[in-house]
């Protein structure tokens, strides 16, 4: 029954770091490259994207979380610790605090204010590549 709920998890982490490497990673920046496709519009797609993105993270989050509670051998305390953790933090802190400033401020460019610099998007891309580091430690060591 572990063997299970380990290739559960495995499953998630996989499936977790495709969706983030293939929409953080790629769709966020090529769509500002692409031909006819202005700012404004660009932010739309953006904001949209990454509020589906957020909910299947919420969704995938609470799911290892209960795999986790469910089989408590599954996961040593290094994967605890600089695995599932970490990245309920990450997700805790996108989802409450980096997502809904990141909207606001494409909300105000898209009606044209001038913004201040803000290191908001270098601080998401981090907490990106920490949670893909994370879901490796988490599908490695289960």
């Amino acid at each position: 029954m572990t063997e299970f709920f380990t290739s559960g998890v495995q499953f998630v982490c996989w499936f977790w770091i495709g969706f983030v490497s293939a929409i953080s990673f790629m769709e966020a920046w090529l769509k500002f490259r692409a031909e006819g496709v202005p700012l404004d519009m660009g932010l739309r797609i953006g904001k949209t994207v990454f509020s589906g993105l957020n909910r299947v993270e919420i969704v995938l989050t609470l799911l290892l979380v209960l795999l986790r509670a469910v089989c408590e051998g599954l996961m040593d305390m290094p994967s605890m610790a600089f695995g599932l953790i970490p990245i309920v933090f990450i997700v805790v802190c996108q989802s409450v605090y980096l997502l809904p400033q990141m909207n606001e401020r494409a909300d105000q460019k898209i009606r044209g204010e001038e913004l201040q610099k803000s290191n908001l998007h270098m601080i998401y891309i981090g907490s990106e590549v920490v949670k893909v580091v994370c879901l490796f430690i988490v599908a490695l060591t289960v």
